[in-house]
């Protein structure tokens, strides 16, 4: 009974401490992963706010360049800018979410996320870019649906 006891408890003990010390690893992985991202974003939001905005100057540049015959082309360019001033507008709510994150304690929902958006998003910002240096850009989607995650 004493050998039992005596190596046991130490051994139970042991695996009890492993056990712990895996599992809170494990249930930090997701706020540290959380953490990980708020930091690079708000580490970086020099790149995160001007990118919007040099989408939005290099629009405004070639509306002011383009013909005034050419309305088509012209409601694509103000949409263009349309999109890219919500997009900084809730750049700037992001940052200011966050920066109140670190004097309350708040959990959001996740929000679904559709892809399309992104993609669509990624290739108006760059295909100004690629026009005013002569190159040509060129994105379509396949299928009908849209890719949303959550």
């Amino acid at each position: 009974m004493r050998w039992i006891l005596g190596l046991g408890f130490p051994l139970a003990l042991g695996l009890v401490v492993v056990a712990g010390w895996w599992l809170s690893g494990l249930a930090m992985q997701p706020i540290y992963q959380s953490y990980q991202q708020q930091q690079q974003f708000t580490a970086n939001p020099d790149h995160e706010l001007r990118s919007p905005l040099r989408t939005l100057l290099a629009t405004i540049e070639a509306i002011l360049r383009v013909p005034p015959s050419n309305p088509q082309q012209m409601q694509a360019m103000l949409q263009t800018l349309e999109r890219q001033g919500r997009r900084l507008s809730h750049l700037i709510a992001d940052l200011l979410f966050l920066s109140t994150l670190e004097h309350q304690s708040s959990s959001q929902a996740f929000k679904p996320c559709c892809l399309n958006d992104l993609i669509h998003d990624l290739t108006e910002e760059y295909a100004e870019f690629a026009t005013r240096r002569g190159n040509s850009s060129n994105a379509r989607s396949s299928g009908s649906g849209n890719l949303c995650v959550r």
